[in-house]
Formats: structure tokens, sequence, C-alpha cells
């Protein structure tokens, strides 16, 4: 993981499991070296629930944790990147698939990170 620093764009998405990437993310990030981004383009993004129409304790669980996209962002920029956006998008159930309307916004979101490069 050494030559990271020879992307002009990186970007990296997992979902949400309990406000935390997934351990296989984790263990990714943990392996870049601190600095190693420098001067890269990052983008993060995660897929998770809303809280909105759960359980009284999903819903509390899902205000306390937030969700992965803002860690990622974090994680990246401590190993030196430039993050330009982090975004959530959110899906039906578990291993459901994107809510109506989050494709189109997902595609948007993918072509304004990729603007202006």
């Amino acid at each position: 993981m050494n030559n990271l620093n020879n992307f002009n764009a990186l970007i990296i998405g997992t979902p949400t499991h309990g406000g935390r990437p997934s351990q296989p993310m984790q263990q990714l990030l943990s392996k870049i070296p601190a600095g190693s981004l420098a001067e890269v383009r990052a983008a993060a993004f995660d897929t998770g629930i809303p809280a909105a129409g759960q359980n009284f304790f999903l819903c509390l669980v899902i205000k306390f944790f937030s969700y992965a996209s803002k860690k990622l962002a974090i994680s990246l920029r401590s190993k030196g990147a430039n993050v330009v956006a982090a975004e959530t998008f959110f899906v039906l159930d578990k291993e459901g698939s994107i809510k109506d309307g989050k494709l189109e916004r997902s595609r948007e979101w993918g072509k304004q990170i990729t603007k202006n490069q």
C-alpha cells in the first residue's frame, strides 16, 4: 500500500454496521499508512437504512451512532486525502435494493465527484 498517492481519485464505500464501516473496510483503512493519500482526491459513501419508520430502539441506535460515511471521510483525511464528498445512500433493508429515487441521486453524486478533477 505504499503507492496509493499514484491515484488521482479514490472512492470507497461500505455498508453501515452499528454506525461504523464494515469490518473488512476498517481493516483495509487501518493498513493505509498515514500521509500515503497526500494530494489524492477522495470520496466516501455508505449504505444504511433510514431512521424514519424504524422501531424506537433502532431509531435511537441510528441517531446515536449515525452512518459510516462520516467515519470513512475522517479516516481518509487522517491518511492525507482531500475528501470532497461523503454521502449515505438509503436502502430498503439489510440486503435490499436502494430506495426509490436514490439511484438517480447516487449517479448525480458520482458526476459531481468526477467533474473538476
